[in-house]
């Protein structure tokens, strides 16, 4: 015999966070390594992104990335609460060409999302839970709640957007490691 004891459905109310700012950003270094990257091990058109993508980690250990990422969390923290100890979980590097496009998803399981922009394009990032959109430019950085879907439509644009998009985690061993900002 099987009886149900209780069916509780209702909508939770949660605090999203969408935070933009620029920054500068060597783009043709980052740019030349992705590219790099994309010669090797690649995720192409395997994941929700329906485009050219690095590997989940090609950007973890770049001391440059990392750079930019603590400037710019240093900056948002002013603003914004952001836990005081995060790791880089992932961050991969993005070539979206003509008709590329990115599948609605989210993060869930970080505890920070965000992208950094290296170029301008017409493609925009779209948050449809907020109604809010991100338009690219060189040296936009979006740090998001990473429960939050989000998507891009196709690249109709003739030029190719880069990018590096990226996951942390609260970093909780006391042993310091690389990644660690």
């Amino acid at each position: 015999m099987i009886d149900i004891n209780k069916i509780i459905q209702t909508e939770v109310n949660r605090k999203a966070f969408i935070i933009e700012i620029q920054i500068d950003v060597d783009d043709k270094y980052f740019i030349d390594e992705i590219n790099n990257s994309l010669k090797n091990n690649n995720l192409y058109y395997t994941t929700n992104v329906k485009g050219k993508m690095t590997e989940w980690g090609a950007f973890n250990n770049n001391k440059k990335f990392l750079d930019v990422l603590t400037k710019g969390l240093e900056y948002i923290s002013q603003f914004h609460p952001i836990a005081p100890r995060l790791t880089i979980e992932s961050a991969w590097g993005l070539k979206i060409e003509k008709g590329d496009y990115t599948e609605k998803h989210n993060h869930r399981t970080s505890e920070l999302s965000g992208i950094l922009y290296l170029n301008e394009v017409s493609q925009l990032l779209v948050f449809p839970d907020l109604n809010i959109n991100v338009k690219p430019k060189k040296g936009t950085l979006v740090i998001f709640s990473p429960w939050l879907d989000h998507f891009t439509g196709l690249n109709e644009s003739n030029v190719t957007k880069y990018a590096i998009a990226f996951n942390f985690r609260e970093f909780k061993n006391k042993t310091w490691r690389k990644g660690y900002l």
